[in-house]
């Protein structure tokens, strides 16, 4: 029973004394006047940092990219050697297989220096192709590696 009054008398007189300091602050705010320079000012900063921030994301998503792209280019490669070493009819379906898969490494190359030289926002509609185009190709490898073991 004494915890709780002691708790109660605790969280009664931190609220007066927070009560007051907010009174206080209150009465010593004078007003500002903003400008249509302040204004200006500001949105121009805010601009800046968004258009920054939409550089550096895409900078992130070229260099994942990118990464992906190497590491399927070193599985189109694993398959080239094994091609090397089949005979006839696998040989055939192998290399044919291989062939498209260069074809999908070609798009996504293509798509990503798109969004290399794309200005502003319009990277992120180009982004949504370069996703399935490379989620394409990632399934396409697997499926070849898969079949081809």
């Amino acid at each position: 029973m004494k915890k709780i009054f002691l708790v109660l008398s605790l969280l009664l007189c931190s609220t007066l004394l927070f009560t007051a300091c907010e009174q206080k602050t209150g009465m010593e705010k004078t007003e500002t006047t903003v400008t249509s320079e302040d204004v200006k000012e500001e949105t121009g900063e805010a601009f800046e940092t968004a258009k920054e921030f939409i550089e550096q994301e895409k900078e992130e998503y070229v260099k994942k990219i990118a990464l992906r792209l190497e590491e399927y280019d070193k599985e189109i490669e694993k398959l080239e050697a094994k091609a090397k070493g089949m005979k006839d009819e696998a040989k055939k379906e192998l290399d044919a297989e291989i062939d498209e898969l260069k074809q999908k490494r070609e798009a996504v190359g293509t798509k990503l220096d798109e969004i290399k030289n794309a200005s502003g926002k319009a990277w992120e509609d180009i982004k949504s192709g370069t996703d399935k185009a490379i989620d394409d190709m990632g399934e396409a490898i697997k499926k070849a590696s898969s079949h081809f073991k």
